[in-house]
C-alpha cells in the first residue's frame, strides 16, 4: 500500500504526491481543465467541480434539489475552454433518467450552447453525468440518487 501524505515547503503552502492530503488525485478528464456543473441551482458558479472516472469515461456530480425546474450546463471556470448545453439560442429539456435509453441527452460543446433545463419532480439528491466516450457526441444523464449508490437501495 502507498501512504500519500501532504507536505510543506514554505509556511502556507501545501504540496502533494499521489493524493491531496489523504485524497486520490483527480483523474484527468479529457478537456484537461476542470470542469463544472453550473447552473439556476449554484448561482452559475463554481461550487460543483465534476470528478472524472477514467474507467467509465464519465464526467459526475450530484447535488440535492428541491422540486422546480433549473437550467444549467457543464462549462469549464473560462466557459470558452469547455461549455456544453443544448442548441445554440433556446432552451433544451433534459429528462429526469427513469433507467431507459430515453433518459439521456446528446449535448452540444462549443460556441455557445443554449441553457439546459430539468423540472426535477421531488426533493432528493441527483446526479449529472456526462459520458465522455465518444466526445464528439458526449451524452448527459441527470436521474435521483437512491440509497448508497444510485439505483441501489440498501437496508
Amino acid at each position: 500500500m502507498v501512504r500519500s501524505f501532504c507536505t510543506t515547503r514554505v509556511p502556507g503552502t501545501w504540496h502533494w504526491r499521489r493524493s491531496r492530503c489523504g485524497s486520490p488525485a483527480p483523474a484527468a478528464n479529457p478537456y484537461g481543465v476542470p470542469v463544472f456543473l453550473r447552473g439556476s441551482f449554484n448561482d452559475w458558479g463554481l461550487r460543483l467541480r465534476m470528478d472524472y472516472d477514467e474507467t467509465s469515461e464519465t464526467l459526475s456530480a450530484s447535488l440535492a434539489l428541491d422540486p422546480d425546474d433549473h437550467h444549467f450546463k457543464i462549462a469549464s471556470e473560462d466557459w470558452a475552454t469547455i461549455n456544453c448545453g443544448g442548441d445554440e439560442g433556446r432552451l433544451t429539456e433534459v429528462p429526469i433518467d427513469d433507467g431507459t435509453a430515453s433518459g439521456s441527452f446528446i449535448v452540444t460543446c462549443g460556441g455557445n450552447p443554449g441553457n439546459l433545463l430539468s423540472d426535477f419532480p421531488a426533493t432528493d439528491d441527483y446526479k449529472f453525468q456526462l459520458d465522455t466516450s465518444d466526445q464528439a457526441n458526449p451524452e448527459l444523464f441527470v436521474m435521483p440518487q437512491l440509497g448508497d449508490d444510485f439505483g441501489v437501495t440498501t437496508t
